[in-house]
């Protein structure tokens, strides 16, 4: 299960199930200022942002399994742009891409390891500065200079594998 959790560092940025009024099983993440514990508006040009402990995902299972998000819903730019990451003692671990060094190409990436009854935190990074396109059409992204004008929308999906 997955879900906003407003005790979470940068929790008042999710919104979704089990919140009073949700109707359906979305998670809205939004960083466009509208936050009311944290000054800013939106984020930075021109750099990363990063919003650790944004939502947290509960295994509810009786087995420990592999948690993975799924960004193929989003545009290509949007993907080179954006990373999901659990934060852990030795660093962050990518969500989309499993561990750094978990598959080689063409095979299925390993998850992070949620054990049975544990919850993760999950974060979000944005990168506005120039991307490398990893697209068929190569070059790079240009820098995003008014993040005001950068608005993705998309599915993520967020599932686990035993």
């Amino acid at each position: 299960m997955y879900a906003p959790d407003s005790s979470l560092e940068n929790g008042e940025y999710a919104t979704g199930p089990n919140e009073s009024g949700s109707t359906n099983n979305q998670l809205t993440i939004n960083f466009d200022g509208n936050a009311t514990t944290h000054s800013g508006s939106g984020i930075n040009a021109d750099a990363i942002s990063r919003f650790d402990e944004v939502f947290k995902v509960r295994n509810e299972g009786t087995q420990e399994v592999d948690l993975h998000i799924g960004d193929e819903g989003l545009s290509q730019e949007a993907q080179d742009r954006i990373r999901f990451y659990t934060t852990e003692t030795g660093g962050r671990k990518t969500l989309e891409d499993g561990e750094e060094d978990s598959a080689a190409a063409g095979e299925q990436k390993i998850g992070v390891p949620l054990g049975a009854g544990n919850e993760k935190t999950v974060g979000v990074e944005i990168d506005t500065r120039d991307v490398p396109n990893s697209g068929s059409g190569g070059g790079t992204w240009n820098a995003v200079e008014d993040p005001s004008n950068f608005s993705v929308s998309g599915e993520v999906v967020i599932y686990t594998q035993a």
